[in-house]
């Protein structure tokens, strides 16, 4: 009973110990050489499409100047921006600053641009990295 007793308490504290080294351990970033590949059929005008590129919240967008794609973290308190394609500009929610369709600021707080990616136009795909 002891040794079955015992078994069963090494698992468990196994578990409480993986738990919590996982909790601690930093989520893992994508690799430095990511390419995301977005269908131009999902960028309409206007439009945008989310997604996650080298651990980062990000956007491609097809603006009126073309496809640009950007970091969605605002440079001043670290605040998810948001596209607003009627108006061809990022919108922070937070505390009114704007970007505009070449993550420039335009107004607010911010100290520096919304962080660009890469952006290649291929025939039926727009691949950042």
């Amino acid at each position: 009973m002891g040794v079955c007793l015992g078994f069963l308490g090494s698992i468990f504290a196994g578990s409480v110990v993986y738990s919590v080294l996982s909790y601690l351990q930093p989520p893992r970033r994508g690799k430095e050489g990511e390419v995301v590949k977005v269908p131009k059929s999902d960028l309409p005008p206007g439009g945008m499409k989310r997604f996650h590129i080298q651990g980062k919240p990000a956007v491609v967008v097809n603006s009126r100047d073309g496809f640009a794609a950007f970091s969605l973290v605002c440079s001043h308190l670290g605040c998810l921006v948001n596209w607003q394609g009627d108006k061809n500009e990022f919108l922070c929610p937070c505390h009114g600053a704007k970007f505009d369709a070449k993550g420039n600021v335009l107004s607010g707080p911010p100290p520096k641009g919304l962080e660009p990616f890469k952006v290649e136009d291929k025939e039926t795909e727009v691949w950042v990295s």
